[in-house]
């Protein structure tokens, strides 16, 4: 069974794409398993907690694997790829993150899947607030499959997903977009946490002046 995001009508020009098709994701490919995680000189391996709440890449704790086992599997990210975690506790199933990077090659685990898009019909930004939209209105978290201690969210049902692809110069201005406002956010955010800091240190001095009559 085909599943998507909550049904809409479309603008023109707009249709809805299956994960699973090659004019969408060119590559869909899930990570590998590796019991050594703790190699001196090994390889980066990412995991789940490599993946934030926030759609960031966290190199705070690196698992590394021995280069061999790295080799074989031949499976290293690439920048621009969208990173899905396929398995974690049900309300984190489903985070994702672009990745841009590291100061290192890096493979990733099972609990990992790499998107890779057909960059004809869809950009790496899209594919990312699509698959974060749907992990926020709790669409992974309700469709996983539940197991003791953790869920998953395999290939077989990722490949089934839809979602809406506008043409790409129209992706383009809409992920512009997003991202001015996420930024005006987080700016309205600091702004906030600052000023309620200065309040908390003012209303102080500002009681102890009213009650001595110096206001």
């Amino acid at each position: 069974m085909v599943m998507v995001m909550e049904k809409f009508d479309l603008p023109e020009r707009w249709k809805w794409g299956k994960l699973g098709d090659k004019e969408v994701l060119s590559e869909i490919h899930p990570g590998f398993a590796c019991g050594k995680k703790d190699v001196d000189g090994g390889v980066p391996h990412l995991r789940m907690n490599n993946i934030s709440r926030g759609g960031y890449l966290d190199m705070t704790l690196v698992r590394r694997i021995p280069i061999s086992i790295a080799e074989k599997a031949n499976k290293w990210l690439e920048v621009g790829d969208v990173v899905f975690n396929n398995t974690n506790s049900t309300e984190l199933v489903g985070k994702s993150i672009i990745f841009a990077g590291w100061s290192e090659r890096c493979t990733f685990s099972n609990h990992m899947t790499r998107l890779r898009c057909n960059k004809k019909t869809l950009t790496t930004e899209w594919l990312y607030f699509s698959l974060r939209e749907l992990w926020l209105s709790g669409f992974f978290a309700a469709n996983c499959t539940e197991f003791i201690g953790q869920s998953a969210f395999n290939k077989d049902k990722l490949v089934e997903i839809e979602i809406p692809i506008p043409p790409i110069d129209e992706q383009r201005r809409i992920v512009a977009r997003i991202e001015e406002l996420t930024k005006r956010v987080e700016e309205a955010k600091k702004i906030t946490k600052a000023t309620l800091a200065e309040l908390d240190s003012f209303t102080p001095a500002l009681l102890a002046k009213a009650f001595k009559g110096e206001l």
